[in-house]
């Protein structure tokens, strides 16, 4: 007889097996055959009538082949002619007629009550070409993790210029003209090298190095322009951190070692996550070695060395970037654990059951991708509920309705159906429609959108893995779209939302904006990264949930750094409020899109509250701080979103967050009332969660009541475990379901 273990890993390799044939099918899909399948799914690559159409013109160069990156810091440059600005950090970079516009906002932030400015991306210098020719366009050329080449070009001949996070460098190669460097206004030269070819100079204040190759001069002109004089074809400039001559000379050093790759990789042991970044540089002369990079808060506060790191520092938006020296370095997060459903207290009251009895699981019309993930979204965390108050019948009844619903989105019946995906081969990437938000002709919000797609499949695969084995593969095509990690996908690009330098998503597929790409919801991007995860668990795939898990804890770091500053490190002075509603590449928000309450501002970053939002509860004293900004606020409104409200200042005080829900009348439209109860008790019952204490298995959360410690784990194998946590506390717990075990204060290890 079969057991259940077995019966899964036997669906497990049926399912690989259907994706390895996917791959081929997919690659394979012609214009005259616009039916694509994957498992017992199917999408089209014919755009729907409701679809607006992505521009016919992609920004690259000729070398470059495959799905085009979009989503990115520096996604402008393959969207328009020349490029928005591009915010590197500690540079801020544009593509422009006259060549590369390069920046240093940093002296020039500037704090409000309602934002932190980074400054105007008006060009410092520009990097161009001694004819004073324009170009016609930039495109996008090289690539990789976190570096990126624009590429000029005219009938003179070609310009390439090299550029990335945390990087003071821009790496310049060219051919059939002499570089020109022009200035905002006439440049300080406070230092020259002896053989010419180092310049140290200053122009409205900012201090940069110029680096030509050995043998070239640089020449200055009537208004303090540089050409270079030069038999080579290549050269750099940096942004300095100060003028001083050992400073120049650390640059010196390294400048002729162009990167020209960059990789991160991601480990995960029982209760880290560990991820390496490592610099490629090609020597142009001399010999080959370290480079120089800044590193962002969330980065040089979780070294697992400090070897290379230098005094120096850069400003930014984000806080201080710390400069070293090296190759690479590697950083190290505690994962943050999480649950599938919450543990309900011992005693369930009976108004939360009979709450829960009123509770609606059925689906609306679907009205886009986007509301109609929210539905999705809501529906799933009710079937948790269920399970949590052992109501299997309801629980059924909910699966069966998130079974049927997302199956009628997985399958192309034809150009008459409403609901459907289909896949853009010239951009690489699955749309769904109806669309919302420009994430049709401009790949805005997929995570947000198919992130409640991707956690309802989830629990129905937890439930149902002939389920997973015959929709799964056209689900982990949803998964590949907003995160692949696929080596050389030859469907979706490398990545699409996730920024793995700057340690979070971005929302906008073009990033057409003087202020770069942005991102508002940081608690969407959690919930795709958190049903990643739950879908990888669900179907034994471990590749998906390790890579659900470096996601999920990475955004969670930063959105402690950049969206709340927990520690309150890196907002600029002058900005009173204790959490931002839009992060953007060259400034910070207190808004929203479509709102200036503060309700919204705030709860923008909650939503959905799920299992998986514990991790704002990471410190009470910083929730406390935040509720009490928002009752501050003159344009505060009690009424929108109280229930978003109630739920998180249960992480302040659990029994009055339990009262007041018990009277609530009126959520969200992603929420309930059943949750938001649930939520209540469960808080008020078990207290809060103790992050400092881990489980060896990430499906686990401790809590800390008054009097006792309650430890819980969901296991998803098939046999019994033991689960190992932090403070030396040892529990079995049971298979495919959520195992609790209290005990009093004293009785822990």
């Amino acid at each position: 007889m079969i057991g259940i273990e077995q019966t899964r890993r036997i669906q497990l390799a049926l399912r690989v097996a259907l994706m390895a044939m996917l791959s081929t099918s997919l690659g394979d899909i012609v214009d005259d055959d616009p039916l694509g399948t994957a498992g017992s799914g199917s999408f089209t690559d014919s755009r729907p009538a409701n679809c607006k159409p992505l521009p016919d013109e992609i920004y690259k160069t000729d070398q470059v082949e495959g799905p085009i990156p979009t989503n990115d810091w520096w996604s402008s440059l393959a969207w328009t002619e020349h490029s928005a600005p591009m915010f590197a950090h500690p540079l801020v970079l544009q593509a422009t007629p006259q060549g590369l516009s390069v920046t240093y906002p940093g002296p020039s932030i500037v704090a409000s009550e309602r934002a932190i400015v980074g400054g105007a991306a008006d060009g410092d210098l520009i990097l161009g070409i001694e004819t004073n020719s324009t170009f016609s366009e930039a495109r996008f050329g090289e690539h990789s993790d976190w570096f990126v080449q624009a590429v000029f070009q005219n009938r003179t001949g070609t310009f390439k210029t090299s550029f990335g996070h945390g990087s003071p460098f821009v790496y310049v190669e060219h051919e059939g003209f002499q570089p020109k460097i022009t200035f905002a206004e006439r440049p300080v030269v406070w230092l020259q090298s002896a053989n010419g070819a180092c310049l140290g100079i200053s122009v409205r204040g900012r201090a940069y190095g110029l680096f030509g190759p050995a043998g070239s001069t640089w020449s200055q002109d009537d208004e303090g322009h540089v050409q270079l004089i030069s038999g080579r074809d290549f050269y750099s400039i940096a942004l300095l951190p100060d003028t001083n001559k050992r400073t120049l000379e650390l640059f010196r050093s390294c400048a002729q070692r162009h990167v020209v790759g960059t990789d991160v990789n991601y480990t995960r042991s029982d209760r880290t996550i560990d991820t390496a970044f490592t610099f490629t540089t090609k020597a142009m002369e001399g010999d080959p070695g370290e480079t120089l990079y800044s590193l962002y808060p969330h980065q040089w506060k979780h070294l697992v060395s400090n070897r290379g790191q230098t005094e120096l520092t850069y400003q930014s938006v984000r806080g201080d970037l710390q400069l070293f020296r090296g190759q690479g370095f590697t950083t190290t997060y505690k994962i943050q654990g999480m649950l599938p459903h919450l543990p309900a207290p011992k005693e369930v009251p009976a108004h939360l059951r009979s709450q829960f009895a009123q509770e609606r699981l059925t689906l609306d019309t679907p009205k886009d991708t986007y509301w109609e993930g929210k539905q999705l979204g809501k529906l799933t965390t009710l079937a948790g509920v269920a399970e949590a108050l052992s109501d299997t019948a309801r629980q059924s009844e909910a699966i069966k309705t998130i079974r049927e619903r997302l199956e009628r989105w997985l399958t192309f019946a034809g150009v008459q159906d409403a609901e459907h995906f289909y896949y853009d081969k010239s951009w690489g990437t699955l749309i769904g429609t109806p669309p919302s938000y420009g994430s049709d002709d401009q790949i805005n919000d997929h995570h947000f959108h198919y992130g409640y797609f991707i956690r309802a499949a989830a629990e129905v695969a937890r439930s149902d893995p002939d389920w997973a084995t015959q929709w799964g593969p056209l689900v982990e095509l949803l998964i590949r779209d907003v995160a692949s990690v696929v080596p050389n996908d030859p469907l979706f690009p490398r990545l699409r939302h996730f920024d793995p330098y700057a340690g979070h998503s971005w929302a906008s597929g073009h990033a057409i904006f003087s202020d770069g790409n942005n991102q508002e919801s940081s608690s969407e991007a959690m919930n795709v990264w958190y049903g990643i995860a739950l879908w990888g668990a669900s179907t034994g795939n471990t590749e998906l949930l390790d890579l659900g898990l470096y996601l999920y804890n990475t955004e969670l770091m930063a959105i402690e750094e950049y969206w709340f500053d927990v520690d309150q490190t890196n907002f600029a002075d002058g900005f009173p409020k204790p959490a931002l509603g839009i992060v953007w590449g060259g400034k910070n928000d207190y808004t929203t899109w479509f709102s200036p309450e503060p309700c919204h501002i705030h709860g923008i970053n909650w939503i959905p509250f799920t299992p998986g939002s514990m991790y704002l509860g990471r410190s009470p004293a910083y929730a406390k701080r935040n509720l009490e900004a928002i009752s501050l606020d003159p344009l505060d409104q009690i009424g929108p979103w109280q229930d978003l409200r109630i739920m998180y200042s249960a992480f302040v005080n659990a029994d009055g967050a339990r009262d007041a829900a018990r009277e609530a009348t009126d959520v969200e439209g992603g929420n309930s009332l059943a949750f938001m109860n649930l939520w209540c008790e469960v808080m008020s019952a078990h207290g809060q969660i103790v992050p400092s204490v881990q489980g060896d298995d990430p499906f686990s959360l401790v809590f800390r009541h008054k009097d006792s410690v309650t430890y819980a784990a969901y296991n998803f194998a098939g046999v019994e475990k033991t689960v190992i946590f932090s403070d030396g506390h040892e529990m079995r717990a049971a298979p495919h379901q959520l195992t609790t075990q209290t005990v009093p204060k004293n009785k822990t290890k």
